[in-house]
C-alpha cells in the first residue's frame, strides 16, 4: 500500500487455504521491524488488526511456513475498499452483511449510535470516527452477545484487550457528542477475544435474516 491514511484503519486478513495449515503475515512500515499477524487455518472470515500507520507506506508479506497458504488481505476505513452503504440519520437503520461497511454523518450535538443482533450470535463491529481518544486513535471495536459480558465505559470493568466495549446482550448503544463529520462502521461477524495487539476476531457466516442492524439517531 503506497500510502496509508494519516489516521487509524482496520486491516482484515484471512487464511484461504483449503488445508489445515496455519499461516502468518508480516507487516512493515518505513524502518519498523516486521510485526507478525497469525492467520488461523480453516477460518471462515477475516481476523482484524487496528492500527495507525501515520500515512506511511505499508508492506505486507506472507511468511507462512507451508508454501501453499494463500492469505487474503483487505483494508477497511473511510475511502478504502468497497464503497460503504449510506447510514441515514433516524430509524429504521441499515443491515450489514459480513465484512460490509456503512457510513453516515454526525451533525454535531448529541447523537446515538445503536447496534442490534437478534440472532444471539456474537457480533463484532469496528467503528472509525470522532475526535482522537486517549489511546491516540479514533477506532472503537465492540462486541454484542459476547462471553466477556458487560465491559467498557460505565460498566466498572475494563474491556478485553483490543476492544472498546462488550455486552452479553443483543443490543448496545453509544451516546456521542462529536463535531460534524463522518462515522464509518464495518461488521466482522462472530468473534473470540484474543489477547495481544493483533485483534484476532474469527468470524462466522451469517444468513440474510441474521444480519445485524445499525442505527444513528439524534437525541
Amino acid at each position: 500500500m503506497p500510502q496509508t491514511p494519516n489516521g487509524s484503519m482496520l486491516l482484515g486478513y484471512r487464511n484461504v487455504s483449503p488445508f489445515n495449515s496455519a499461516g502468518k503475515l508480516g507487516w512493515t512500515s518505513t524502518a519498523c521491524p516486521p510485526v507478525i499477524l497469525v492467520a488461523p487455518a480453516l477460518a471462515l472470515a477475516p481476523s482484524v488488526f487496528a492500527h495507525d500507520w501515520g500515512g506511511e507506506t505499508l508492506t505486507i508479506t506472507n511468511l507462512s511456513v507451508a508454501t501453499v497458504t494463500p492469505i487474503s488481505v483487505s483494508a477497511y476505513g473511510p475511502g478504502l475498499g468497497s464503497p460503504p452503504i449510506l447510514l441515514p440519520v433516524g430509524p429504521p437503520g441499515v443491515q450489514l452483511a459480513l465484512a460490509e461497511a456503512a457510513q453516515g454523518a454526525t451533525t454535531g450535538g448529541c447523537m446515538q449510535l445503536g447496534f442490534r443482533q437478534s440472532s444471539g450470535d456474537t457480533a463484532v463491529f469496528g467503528i472509525i470516527g470522532g475526535p482522537v481518544n486517549a489511546d491516540g486513535t479514533n477506532v472503537y471495536v465492540i462486541a454484542l452477545n459476547s462471553s466477556a459480558g458487560e465491559t467498557g465505559p460505565d460498566t466498572g470493568k475494563p474491556a478485553p484487550l483490543g476492544y472498546f466495549a462488550t455486552t452479553s446482550g443483543n443490543s448496545w448503544s453509544y451516546e456521542l457528542n462529536w463535531p460534524s463529520g463522518l462515522v464509518y462502521i464495518v461488521y466482522f461477524g462472530a468473534a473470540t477475544v484474543v489477547a495481544g495487539d493483533a485483534q484476532a476476531l474469527t468470524a462466522g457466516v451469517k444468513t440474510a435474516d441474521q444480519n445485524p442492524t445499525i442505527t444513528l439517531i439524534r437525541l
